[in-house]
């Protein structure tokens, strides 16, 4: 009984792993102004992708903003992903989670 139980977990661990496999983290470019954070994600693949992730940016006084987006890119497209603030509390770093898949699974 315990062993068969054990094959079970088993079975079921490499089962909920393999189904985020085709998840890859999108290399993004970062810039960060006064103003805002910009990520962009470039699409250099002929299939479209599907791409959700977080945008983060900390302000002058310490506060952290961040913004959520999930969106499909074509082939050879860019997309962004935008956090702002306001001039008097300038951001002074941004940082982003960015994950892709590939549209077609």
């Amino acid at each position: 009984m315990k062993l068969k139980a054990f094959v079970f977990l088993c079975s079921l661990s490499v089962i909920s792993t393999s189904a985020f496999a085709q998840f890859f983290p999108a290399n993004a470019r970062m810039s960060v102004f006064p103003g805002q954070v910009r990520a962009e994600v470039f699409n250099s693949n002929y299939e479209p992708i599907v791409c959700e992730g977080y945008v983060f940016g900390r302000t002058a006084s310490g506060m952290e903003l961040n913004a959520f987006f999930r969106d499909i890119i074509p082939g050879g497209q860019f997309r962004h992903a935008f956090v702002y603030t306001n001039p008097y509390n300038p951001f002074m770093n941004g940082w982003s989670n960015i994950n892709c898949r590939f549209a077609r699974y």
